[in-house]
């Protein structure tokens, strides 16, 4: 990321969304590239990575507080099938779709909406 930030930042969108990456370096603002380079220039793959890839008991239905589920369907990281899977699991589930172009919800357009959604799901807005 530090020697080449664009080349970085498009090969990690393969991973990230399902559509091309020029596609999606396309739709961000010149500040969202930059925000995105600076957020992967700073994360290292290490533990947490790790622990992500290992089994755990399926303990969804044991929820018992509301949970927002929010997910896109060109989310390259997690299916939305999973999002789907989850809302369905957990008792007290509200699901929430963003129309983002993979994983970072928070460079979609409609992320204005979605921050509503998780203010009213806080009870905040």
């Amino acid at each position: 990321m530090r020697a080449a930030p664009r080349a970085g930042l498009r090969l990690l969108l393969r991973d990230l969304s399902t559509r091309p990456p020029g596609r999606v370096m396309a739709g961000l603002s010149e500040h969202d590239r930059a925000e995105l380079i600076a957020l992967f220039t700073l994360m290292r793959s290490g533990e947490g990575f790790v622990n992500d890839m290992l089994p755990v008991p399926d303990c969804a239905g044991q929820v018992t507080q509301p949970v927002l589920v929010i997910a896109s369907r060109t989310d390259g990281s997690v299916p939305f099938a999973h999002a789907e899977s989850l809302a369905a699991a957990v008792p007290r589930a509200e699901p929430a779709e963003s129309r983002a172009d993979g994983h970072m919800i928070w460079f979609a357009p409609d992320y204005p909406a979605i921050a509503g959604r998780i203010k009213e799901f806080l009870g905040a807005g």
